[in-house]
C-alpha cells in the first residue's frame, strides 16, 4: 500500500460469508480486506464482517461494488467512522461516498 489516504470501512451482516466481496476489494489498487466471523451458540453461521482498508481513490469503486453486492440482501450494516447505516439504499451509499470525501 502507498501513503495515500485510507478509509476503514466495516460491512456487517448475517449468514453466508462474503468472500466475493472481500476478494473484489482485494483486487482494487491500494486496498485490502479481511473477513472475520462469529458463530451462533449452536455452531451455525452467525454474523460476519468485512473490514476493508480502502484507498481514497478507490472509494467510488467500493460504492459501486456495494450497490451491486447488496442487491436483494438484508440485514447489512455499513460503517465509516461514526457514520453507520443499516440496509443502505443506493442513495445512502452515495451519501456514504459524499461523507467520505469530506473527511
Amino acid at each position: 500500500m502507498t501513503d495515500q489516504e485510507k478509509f476503514e470501512v466495516v460491512i456487517t451482516s448475517e449468514g453466508k460469508r462474503p468472500e466475493e466481496l472481500a476478494n473484489s476489494v482485494n483486487e482494487m489498487e491500494d486496498s485490502q480486506a479481511m473477513i472475520t466471523g462469529r458463530a451462533n451458540l449452536d455452531g451455525s453461521a452467525g454474523e460476519w464482517m468485512v473490514i476493508a482498508s480502502v484507498a481514497a481513490t478507490m472509494l467510488p469503486h467500493l460504492v459501486d461494488l456495494l450497490k451491486t453486492y447488496m442487491t436483494n440482501k438484508s440485514d447489512v450494516t455499513l460503517k465509516l467512522g461514526d457514520w453507520e447505516v443499516n440496509n443502505p439504499t443506493p442513495e445512502l451509499l452515495d451519501e456514504f461516498l459524499r461523507r467520505s470525501q469530506q473527511t
